[in-house]
């Protein structure tokens, strides 16, 4: 469980910031998926630190049990999925991502909401 309070700790402030960052346009998703598209060596990067991130998380929180830590467990294997396609087909990816709503105000309060959600449960509960 301590392992589970940490990940959700780092979790609710890396989506607290880029909900917040969402909302008021510091950071700017077709800004993002246009460097993404033209450079293949961003994409690659990006699967790189994606796909450690997430074997360390399935590595050392592939917990399935019926609570909110398993949240965790389940982002990790999407990291982990999106990791490996980030390197291995990223047009793939990016068309996937393409035909997802594009409101920034949209995606920045749900971020915002996702950090609050394991804020509460890495600082609070």
């Amino acid at each position: 469980m301590e392992l589970s309070l940490f990940i959700a700790k780092i979790a609710a402030v890396i989506y607290l910031a880029s909900g917040a960052a969402l909302i008021n346009n510091n950071l700017n998703l077709q800004e993002a998926y246009k460097s993404l598209k033209e450079s293949q060596l961003h994409s690659t990067y990006l699967g790189i630190f994606v796909l450690v991130l997430g074997t360390l998380i399935v590595s050392y929180h592939n917990l399935w049990v019926k609570d909110w830590t398993v949240l965790i467990t389940i982002i990790g294997w999407v990291l982990l999925a999106e990791g490996i396609c980030y390197i291995l087909c990223p047009k793939a990816l990016l068309s996937l991502f393409k035909k997802l709503p594009q409101s920034q105000l949209g995606w920045g309060i749900v971020t915002l909401l996702v950090g609050l959600f394991f804020g509460y449960f890495g600082f609070v509960a």
